[in-house]
């Protein structure tokens, strides 16, 4: 058990558990990602890394107070740390310091102009206040980086569809998919599209799906519910199924 990792643990001992806690982090169990990142650290204090995460699932159980402490914290020992930076920039946007969280993100990209993640929520920070055209340019930047990103060409398509590009918009959501059948914030956001047009019956079937990705275990192993998204698009959106 992670709780058995003692402070002698070898490096090796420590990679294995940084392994499973980014594992238990990724599929979101929280708890078990905190029970593994606090035995690193009663193990090692000065992994940065492990620290912030720590913060971050903080912040993800809605204590962002806390997250933003410990993430701090990782900050103070590795300053330079583009990753540390765009974290802090998740943390601030939780305890509602916008603008913080705004220049934390943009200084993970200066110090790295390759962190796609920087990027992407740098982008989705100026969408949400209201300079799409900005936040256009940064999540091309994170496309640019990793352009099989599900998260990047979701977020794409909510940026499209806010600048009025809808059958752009619906394209972005439909590639989000062919890269991860399971990702359901792309339904969601295909939901939004319909609803605005009057499609209530594809809006629901797209939120339905969406409530059954995010349900199941293994996405959607027949591949059902993306064929279906997938023809409701092209019902709604015919000019958009080019690439």
């Amino acid at each position: 058990q992670a709780a058995q990792v003692a402070p002698s643990a070898s490096p090796a001992t420590l990679q294995h558990w940084m392994e499973d806690g980014l594992r238990f982090h990724q599929d979101g169990h929280l708890d078990q990602a905190q029970h593994v990142y606090e035995a690193i650290l009663a193990a090692s204090p000065d992994e940065t890394l492990i620290l912030s995460l720590l913060g971050l699932v903080h912040h993800q159980r809605g204590n962002s107070g806390a997250g933003e402490k410990l993430i701090r914290q990782a900050v103070e020992m590795a300053p330079e740390s583009e990753v540390l930076r765009d974290h802090l920039g998740l943390a601030l946007d939780g305890v509602g310091d916008t603008e913080g969280a705004m220049e934390s993100h943009a200084l993970s990209v200066i110090l790295d102009a390759g962190h796609a993640p920087g990027w992407y929520n740098l982008g989705m920070m100026l969408l949400r206040v209201g300079r799409s055209d900005d936040a256009l340019q940064c999540v091309m930047r994170a496309l640019d980086i990793e352009p099989r990103s599900p998260v990047y060409r979701s977020g794409f398509g909510r940026v499209l569809a806010k600048l009025g590009h809808r059958a752009e918009a619906a394209d972005a959501y439909r590639l989000a998919l062919l890269a991860d059948p399971g990702f359901a914030e792309a339904c969601v956001g295909l939901a939004a599209l319909w609803r605005e047009e009057g499609r209530e019956d594809d809006a629901l079937a797209a939120e339905d799906a969406a409530g059954k990705l995010r349900l199941g275990i293994g996405g959607d192993p027949t591949g059902a519910i993306a064929q279906d998204i997938a023809r409701r698009i092209r019902t709604s959106f015919p000019s958009s199924m080019t690439h």
